[in-house]
């Protein structure tokens, strides 16, 4: 819990605007576009079955999907993070 937080507001311009895709998220705010999105997509789910926590163990298998179809660019970053 934090006594900070941090808002914006910007234009959609690479996603349909919708209240569900709106900020904040956990780790990251910017107003731009993350255009690699389908690329950084695909590269990350291919990676899962490798990725590997010495803090979480096996329980980092609960994470997956760490990314889903359907969410902005930024919240796949925010999730990655």
């Amino acid at each position: 819990v934090s006594a900070l937080a941090l808002v914006h507001q910007r234009f959609s311009t690479n996603t349909f605007p919708a209240w569900p895709l709106a900020h904040p998220y956990r780790m990251i705010a910017h107003n731009g576009e993350i255009n690699t999105v389908k690329g950084n997509f695909k590269w990350l789910r291919a990676r899962e079955g490798m990725m590997q926590s010495a803090v979480l163990g096996d329980d980092l298998k609960k994470l997956y999907p760490i990314v889903y179809e359907g969410q902005s660019d930024t919240a796949t970053f925010d999730n990655c993070l």
